[in-house]
């Protein structure tokens, strides 16, 4: 075996032009792709006989390809005659047997070793009308024939790719602040150590389907390791949206101002594959000035200091460290040429030593300014409080206390436990003759407190103060009674506002109250005179009050009366006083429920119906009202004293009768049928007996009448029968159901009268199925009713049927018809 350096001197001296060409490492340029084109398969010596494939090498397009391409390779054979390439697989078009032309020797140099190999060029140009699908990997067969028809196969792989994936849209996901105009381009603003977050979209047509990106341009330490990548959206069968997430090390690159190129790939499940390239300015540079600082005080006490200065140009906000642990963000603004910022952060008890930094669009810190330390001194801190005297359950509007003049109050004010302090109230707010020397504070025990899941003790100070009788202030609420807690071993105090009373001197007084209705509507019962209601019923109530100014809210609850009342079904509205200008009077509506009361055991009688008022201060009073709850119609129905005619020509008919005892008024129901309407008329009842005579509006066709016997609250006694009165307009007129069913009628009418009717019935065989008729008196309205059966009672079957009248009028006169039938069980 030649050394390397021996080898490659052999072969400058002894071979050919030809194999030259093919030595990249023996220094000889190669024709039609680099050195690395060159894909050895087998370089260990080959048997005696038998021919070896030793490699191949791509000349165009590469290892993809495509319809219409022209393909070239050659293969490097040992002791083979003749080499064939099977180009099916890669195209249905292409022959089976591809003969490949001999070229000459080749030597090539693997390792140390040189050899000397055939070799043989392929040309074949791809069919435009391949159909072969794409995919990767496709393997070409090869086969070399040798010496007493010897042969070897090998297999070329090759991807065949005519539908690449195509790139549609890329994002990147971020403040649009970041965005920065760079030598003409708008580029998206990155720093070391920032998060970014890509989506990018893609048309596909095999699957699978994946992307790549390539920040190594960016991230001096890139990884594809540390890409994340998401499918978010797939709107359709080969449309993907993917979100790519990578993070920049925070030595990404040095420090300066760059754009730099970021690659997108997007690869399919054959050998298809797209690019994108977006620029990213990646920007190091902090801004090069601190921040100003204004004047720092010395001591505070509240703990919410607020720090204010100007910030360089380019800076987007300021970054103040608090303690080297505590950070806080401050927002800078423009103020004519300054860039100003004002901002609060938050004190720790004892010392605070307060850095700012300038910082700019993507978060670089410029160099710190220090501001002087700043000690926090507390001052006393207030916890709770709570009214002892007078009782908190009485409260005024919007949950105030209510007091009065010559009321004494008393209040638990709680506050931290440092040190004992000297805790005021200032009640001239509440007390146009307040003396602070009224004012009388006591310190009470002290309280353990639970506070998110630690413990807390709170001192305690009773504060008591009596209402002056002579205060002149006006009632109103929200009155405050600061209290202030002073802190003698610091010298700090502190005050809280939170406590507010409702003074109320002149609450609203309840004048009277009354239901609207008759005298029947009140019922006596225990010494009481109740009003009565039912279920499904409404009501009316004028309430009335003694107060300067209108009412803030009127309420009335009927919970003791309805089991499904809603508060604000309850319609309230102001009408004028019924008295004086002193005094204002509400109507209050409401209507019940159907099964409003009352329950199993429970008594319909006393019910009350509370009414609540508020003043607009805190004023508040209280009165109920009594009711009952009467749900029994009278027993019985009424009773006519001739049941109306079958029919008439007439628009309308009277009725007379008894409605029973406990009625009040008649209530009759006239149900138009045949106009599809519907007429309720309420009779009150003038006899004391119960008697009525009540007149009826009817419309052409069929009316159904039914009566009813009511109480003064509107309940029902049970009913008539429903009369049937067919009102009769015009000429004669036959009526067929359509279609007919058992238990219907045939009927005949006419406003001139009959004085006879003959219906008869028939199969289509001219079988007669039924007969009816009538002779011998005026008649407005003939029916016929059928119950599906022949004469002799047995069932008919379904199908046509003919109907044959014939009628004559109160003047002789004869009509005849046939009409059709449909009968339908």
């Amino acid at each position: 075996m030649l050394g390397f350096r021996n080898a490659a001197r052999a072969i400058r001296r002894f071979a050919p032009p030809a194999a030259l060409a093919l030595i990249g490492l023996a220094g000889g340029p190669l024709p039609c792709g680099a050195a690395a084109d060159l894909v050895i398969l087998d370089a260990a010596p080959a048997a005696d006989g038998a021919p070896v494939c030793r490699g191949y090498r791509i000349v165009q397009p590469g290892s993809r390809v495509g319809n219409g391409d022209l393909l070239e390779f050659f293969s490097f054979w040992d002791q083979a005659d003749t080499v064939r390439a099977d180009l099916t697989l890669l195209d249905d078009q292409a022959p089976a047997a591809l003969l490949g032309t001999y070229v000459g020797d080749s030597s090539v140099v693997v390792g140390d070793d040189l050899h000397v190999w055939s070799a043989y060029w392929f040309a074949y140009r791809l069919a435009e009308a391949n159909a072969r699908p794409d995919a990767a990997r496709i393997a070409v067969p090869i086969t070399g024939s040798g010496p007493a028809g010897s042969t070897t196969n090998e297999a070329l792989s090759l991807c065949l790719s005519n539908r690449p994936p195509r790139h549609l849209a890329t994002a990147i996901i971020g403040d649009a602040a970041r965005y920065t105009l760079h030598e003409g381009r708008r580029l998206y603003t990155v720093r070391n150590g920032d998060s970014l977050r890509i989506e990018t979209t893609w048309s596909f047509h095999s699957r699978p389907f994946f992307t790549t990106a390539d920040f190594s341009a960016v991230d001096d330490s890139f990884s594809a390791a540390r890409v994340y990548y998401e499918l978010v959206d797939a709107p359709a069968e080969t449309l993907q949206t993917h979100a790519l997430y990578y993070e920049l090390d925070e030595a990404a690159r040095g420090p300066g101002l760059a754009a730099l190129p970021l690659r997108i790939h997007g690869r399919d499940g054959g050998c298809g594959r797209d690019s994108v390239t977006l620029s990213l300015l990646l920007d190091n540079e902090p801004p090069a000035l601190p921040p100003r600082l204004d004047p720092l005080p010395e001591t505070a006490t509240d703990p919410a200091l607020r720090v204010s200065g100007t910030g360089p140009a380019g800076a987007r906000d300021i970054l103040v460290v608090l303690n080297q642990t505590d950070r806080f963000v401050l927002p800078l603004t423009q103020a004519g040429d300054s860039l100003v910022f004002s901002g609060t952060v938050t004190l720790r008890p004892g010392p605070n030593q307060l850095v700012a930094h300038a910082r700019d669009l993507v978060g670089n810190r410029g160099p710190g300014t220090t501001a002087r330390a700043v000690q926090l001194v507390p001052a006393p801190v207030f916890k709770h409080w709570r009214i002892l005297q007078p009782d908190t359950l009485s409260l005024g509007a919007a949950g105030a206390v209510a007091v009065a003049n010559g009321q004494t109050i008393l209040v638990r004010s709680e506050w931290d436990s440092r040190a004992p302090y000297q805790v005021t109230a200032d009640f001239s707010g509440l007390d146009g003759a307040f003396d602070p020397a009224a004012v009388r504070v006591t310190q009470v025990e002290d309280r353990v407190v639970a506070v998110g899941g630690t413990t807390e003790v709170w001192a305690g100070y009773q504060i008591e103060y009596t209402i002056s009788a002579a205060n002149s202030l006006p009632d109103a609420a929200g009155r405050i009674v600061p209290v202030t807690a002073f802190d003698p071993s610091t010298g700090y105090s502190a005050t809280t506002s939170s406590l507010a009373l409702c003074l109320s001197n002149r609450p609203p007084r309840h004048v009277a109250t009354r239901f609207l209705g008759g005298p029947e509507r009140f019922v006596e019962r225990d010494g009481e005179t109740l009003f009565t209601l039912r279920n499904g019923g409404s009501v009316y109530l004028l309430t009335e009050w003694a107060t300067p100014r209108p009412l803030r809210t009127v309420e009335a609850d009927f919970s003791a009366v309805d089991e499904d009342f809603i508060a604000a079904l309850a319609r309230v509205h102001h009408v004028d006083s019924l008295s004086t200008d002193s005094t204002r009077v509400y109507r209050i509506f409401y209507e019940f429920s159907l099964d409003a009361c009352c329950a199993p055991g429970q008594a319909p009688y006393p019910l009350p119906v509370g009414i609540t008022v508020q003043d607009p201060g805190c004023g508040r009073a209280q009165t109920i009202a009594w009711v009952e709850m009467d749900n029994e119609g009278p027993a019985g129905s009424p009773l006519l004293d001739a049941a109306p005619p079958e029919a008439t020509a007439a628009s309308s008919v009277t009725l007379s009768g008894r409605a029973p005892e406990g009625s009040w008024t008649l209530l009759a129901v006239v149900d138009h049928a045949t106009a599809d309407s519907l007429t309720t008329i309420e009779d009150p009842l003038l006899e004391a007996d119960g008697a009525f005579s009540v007149s009826l509006p009817l419309l052409a066709g069929e009316n159904r009448i039914t009566l009813y016997g009511a109480d003064p609250v509107g309940n029902r006694s049970a009913p008539t029968p429903t009369y049937r009165l067919q009102r009769i307009v015009g000429a004669r007129r036959v009526t067929v159901p359509k279609p007919f069913h058992a238990g219907d009628a045939f009927s005949v009418e006419s406003a001139a009268g009959l004085s006879a009717a003959e219906l008869e019935l028939y199969n289509l065989e001219g079988d007669l199925i039924r007969r009816w008729a009538f002779d011998g008196g005026p008649r407005l309205f003939f029916s016929a009713p059928w119950d599906g059966r022949n004469g002799r009672g047995e069932p008919v079957r379904q199908g046509a049927y003919l109907l044959r009248i014939e009628t004559r009028d109160a003047a002789g006169r004869g009509d005849r018809e046939v009409r059709a039938v449909v009968f339908q069980r």
